[in-house]
């Protein structure tokens, strides 16, 4: 009897392992769908492509269906869960999840003009072209979110060290998008590298305005022939400056200021925050045209801003 007993156990032990590895493989399968993975041909870098509107489908499919479940549960269901751990777990910028699309026809349309493969190809020139300059040994996500025109005035964010959303529109350029990829790919390197509590809790503006220099400074050094990110000239920036900057050059943790001067409106030129960064690292750099990208990006803000010559151009 024993035996017998010891016999059912080693089945039924079989069988739950059988069912364990079909549901691994079952929801490996299904990651496949919406997962590109490849690695740096030099180093072996490891990247991921997730192109999340491949799950859009489920969502309106599960909308059709009769459910008491709000759309937010849906998407989180849907959408949202599958990807959550390689798009947001663990982000040093973590803000929010992208919300349920409010017009699945405009989100239709895009979803339809994009070309996975011509989208695919640029996002993944554009990590090992960025990597040739600033290796890691984490794996780097860039997560694709199909989004509505005026939804969101972002194009791009990084969500933390190795965690990039692309927030694709209608017809974007793929072309162009290869210059947005690296210059999010330098904020993920330099949240990996030099991200932490102490500098979260003293970041300041001049650390928004050169954080984001530097990552434009990047984009163009690894794309030269291509504008993402527009440098703007003759903008009235002394009044700018000394009105709403200089004032606050210092101040910490602002986030509505930051954005203000950063994406400009009310006034402000658009990008202006971007712009002016820039010509704080360039200028730094020009007198100091030997560094690596690794060593300015290493740099702090104050450094860049006061031994640059930032103020005299």
């Amino acid at each position: 009897m024993r035996k017998l007993n010891m016999l059912f156990i080693t089945i039924t032990i079989i069988l739950l392992i059988s069912c364990e590895n079909k549901d691994v493989e079952k929801e490996e399968s299904n990651k496949e769908e919406f997962f590109y993975t490849f690695h740096h041909p030099s180093t072996s870098q490891k990247f991921n492509i997730i192109n999340v509107y491949k799950l859009y489908e489920n969502y309106e499919q599960a909308l059709k269906q009769k459910s008491d479940a709000s759309s937010f549960t849906i998407f989180n269901q849907k959408v949202l869960n599958p990807i959550y751990n390689a798009c947001y777990k663990g982000g040093e910028h973590f803000r929010d999840t992208i919300q349920p699309p409010k017009d699945l026809k405009e989100i239709n349309n895009t979803i339809s003009s994009i070309d996975e493969k011509q989208l695919n190809n640029s996002i993944k020139e554009a990590l090992i072209e960025s990597s040739n300059y600033l290796p890691s040994e984490k794996t780097t996500n860039v997560c694709v979110f199909p989004v509505e025109g005026g939804e969101y005035a972002e194009s791009a964010y990084t969500t933390g060290s190795g965690k990039i959303s692309l927030f694709y529109r209608e017809n974007y350029d793929v072309e162009s998008l290869k210059a947005l990829i690296a210059h999010e790919y330098h904020h993920s390197i330099y949240t990996e590298k030099f991200w932490n509590k102490e500098v979260s809790n003293n970041w300041t503006l001049l650390d928004n305005l050169v954080a984001e220099g530097k990552a434009v400074m990047f984009e163009k050094i690894v794309y030269p022939d291509i504008t993402w990110t527009p440098i703007r000239y003759n903008t009235n920036t002394e009044i700018y400056w000394k009105e709403l900057i200089q004032p606050n050059l210092y101040k910490k943790n602002d986030a509505n200021l930051a954005r203000q001067i950063l994406l400009g409106g009310n006034g402000i030129p658009y990008d202006f925050g971007y712009s002016e960064g820039y010509k704080i690292v360039k200028s730094y750099l020009e007198l100091n045209p030997n560094l690596t990208a690794e060593e300015w990006t290493a740099l702090s803000a104050k450094e860049i801003f006061e031994n640059g010559d930032y103020m005299n151009n």
